[in-house]
């Protein structure tokens, strides 16, 4: 498993299911793409912590981040400066991952974790702007149903430090 702890992964599963992370472990198949990096962007610390990849899925962590959300773009300006700070954040966790460009269709789904006393915000503030940055990282082909499928949006049941993650799985081609 390239340097995991089965330790490790019970404790910093970030979104993965129980039967994901049991046939990860019973296979040996699942591996991480980069090590945890602390990062400055826009004024935010973030710190990019391993991806993990398990056969058509991908898992992308990022502690300290959560994208805009739709009704935070109360001007032009700040839909510019919120965008661009989401771009350059999903950017380069890309980049540190060295996850190849996709090439084909994908399913976005985004798991996220709550601080404590922080209300959670509505399911569907986020894919704008997620999936925008997403596409310019090239995670993504494009945002359309082409190329593209929304997946889900949900909240773990723990509360915590603010924890993005976004999970890619590709698609077989011709998927609807």
């Amino acid at each position: 498993m390239k340097g995991l702890t089965e330790e490790w992964l019970r404790a910093n599963r970030r979104g993965i299911s129980d039967e994901d992370l049991e046939k990860a472990l019973d296979q040996g198949k699942a591996e991480y793409l980069s090590f945890s990096y602390l990062g400055r962007f826009f004024g935010f610390d973030v710190t990019f912590e391993p991806i993990i990849r398990r056969d058509v899925r991908i898992w992308i962590p990022i502690l300290g981040w959560r994208p805009a959300a739709v009704n935070e773009f109360k001007s032009v300006k700040a839909k510019i400066h919120l965008k661009q700070r989401d771009r350059a954040i999903v950017c380069e966790a890309a980049r540190l991952s060295g996850l190849p460009k996709a090439t084909g269709k994908r399913q976005l789904s985004i798991f996220l974790r709550v601080p404590k006393g922080q209300r959670r915000w509505d399911e569907d503030a986020f894919w704008k702007s997620t999936q925008d940055a997403c596409v310019h990282a090239g995670l993504l082909v494009n945002d359309s149903p082409v190329w593209m499928r929304l997946g889900t949006m949900k909240y773990d049941p723990e509360r915590g430090p603010l924890r993005t993650t976004l999970i890619l799985e590709d698609l077989p081609s011709g998927t609807p």
